[in-house]
């Protein structure tokens, strides 16, 4: 029986392993997506990488990284944890391939996927509306001071 060295130890593998995925850290956050919702959908990555289209979302993440704002709230995202993907409206079963696709993904930021949940989009544009209008009545209005109205709402 021969004995395997290996030739870097754990330590070292990992952080060779950390250099590959920070080379590009946007393909790496869509390949763990795609990871996670193949593990649910019972399919491959490469399945959602290339049939579904993930792949395409690397540039919108890039952009989103690099100053982006959440298309919601006007938020800045702060880093790559307050950058979530969305589906706009959410799959009906398992293997709703239709809502799986990317025409059906968006990113926006932590706060604003966590208040949507699993809403309908309708309803979560009709909830935000009744949101708004009443930080008016209340004179509260958005938190932000650039002028530009669009602030946290939630």
């Amino acid at each position: 029986m021969s004995a395997y060295f290996k030739r870097n130890c754990r330590a070292c593998e990992q952080i060779e392993r950390n250099k590959t995925k920070n080379q590009d850290r946007a393909l790496a956050l869509v390949e763990r997506r795609a990871i996670s919702r193949a593990c649910i959908l019972g399919v491959s990555k490469r399945q959602l990488l290339d049939e579904m289209h993930y792949s395409d979302l690397v540039e919108d993440v890039r952009a989103k990284l690099n100053g982006g704002v959440c298309p919601d709230c006007g938020h800045p995202f702060e880093s790559e944890a307050d950058l979530h993907f969305d589906h706009i409206e959410p799959p009906r079963t398992d293997h709703d391939w239709e809502r799986e696709h990317i025409s059906n993904i968006r990113l926006i930021c932590a706060c604003c996927n966590q208040a949507k949940g699993n809403k309908p989009f309708a309803l979560y544009l009709k909830d935000r509306e009744d949101t708004r209008i009443s930080n008016k009545r209340e004179g509260g209005g958005p938190t932000s001071d650039d002028g530009g109205g669009q602030g946290r709402l939630f």
